[in-house]
């Protein structure tokens, strides 16, 4: 669903289409289309924060278990991360990002 949309979007965008497409064709385009067509999309991003929702789960449970495992040596050049420290970087990270999604 999400394609057609897109595809939408970038013939509505592209420069040759910018003088026959306006904001009141935009406006009269939303109110004609079908209900089931508005809810079908407000299902699909519904979805899509669920997935989010367990994702950000997955991932809180990663860093916990990262978190309890990793560790640094130090040697002349500085702190050297193990290998589940590097990982917990990366977990926190994407943590971070889908945190955002879910705002």
């Amino acid at each position: 669903m999400s394609s057609n949309i897109e595809i939408i979007c970038e013939w509505i965008r592209h420069p040759d289409n910018a003088e026959t497409f306006t904001a009141g064709d935009l406006v009269m385009w939303a109110n004609d289309r079908p209900t089931g067509e508005a809810l079908s999309l407000k299902r699909e991003f519904e979805t899509k924060d669920a997935l989010i929702s367990e994702m950000v789960g997955a991932l809180e449970e990663s860093e916990e278990y990262f978190d309890q495992r990793s560790d640094a040596d130090m040697d002349q050049d500085g702190y050297i991360p193990n290998e589940e420290m590097k990982i917990l970087t990366v977990v926190r990270t994407a943590l971070t990002k889908a945190r955002e999604q879910v705002k």
